[in-house]
């Protein structure tokens, strides 16, 4: 069922991608190969600095080179084709929200407060899922009030 669901996102997301290509070719051209590679490797970035920096991992990460609003939904479906983890997901979401004007905090919590094995990553305006926070990360460089 899985493997049907990912298939089937896949050839939407691809299918999308083209549709836009075509409507907004000049912008696209400008915008997609910049971002998509950023995202690329700001996702190597961020695997390699989690396992060695831990969450602090998420300071270094660069701003994207062009943000805009309406490709928000092609960083996430990439997210996904590249089987993010939650944590790499929300870490690198988190800094393209940002870099757009919508600062979100990260979430990390747990099923339940007795059972700590299994973890989750959400950004604030996210479902938790049932999930119970544990700790709150403020975007890096954002200004709290």
């Amino acid at each position: 069922m899985r493997s049907r669901v990912q298939a089937w996102s896949t050839r939407l997301a691809r299918y999308t991608l083209r549709v836009l290509r075509t409507a907004a070719s000049p912008l696209w051209r400008r915008s997609r190969p910049a971002v998509f590679s950023w995202l690329e490797t700001s996702l190597t970035d961020v695997r390699a600095g989690l396992q060695t920096e831990g969450i602090d991992a998420r300071s270094r990460l660069p701003d994207p080179p062009y943000a805009a609003p309406w490709l928000t939904g092609f960083i996430a479906v990439r997210l996904a084709m590249l089987h993010a983890t939650c944590l790499e997901r929300s870490v690198i979401m988190q800094r393209w929200l940002m870099a757009i004007g919508r600062p979100h905090d990260l979430l990390i919590g747990v099923k339940s407060p007795r059972e700590t094995t299994i973890a989750h990553a959400w950004l604030d305006h996210e479902d938790s899922r049932g999930h119970h926070v544990l700790m709150r990360l403020p975007p890096s460089g954002a200004r709290r009030s």
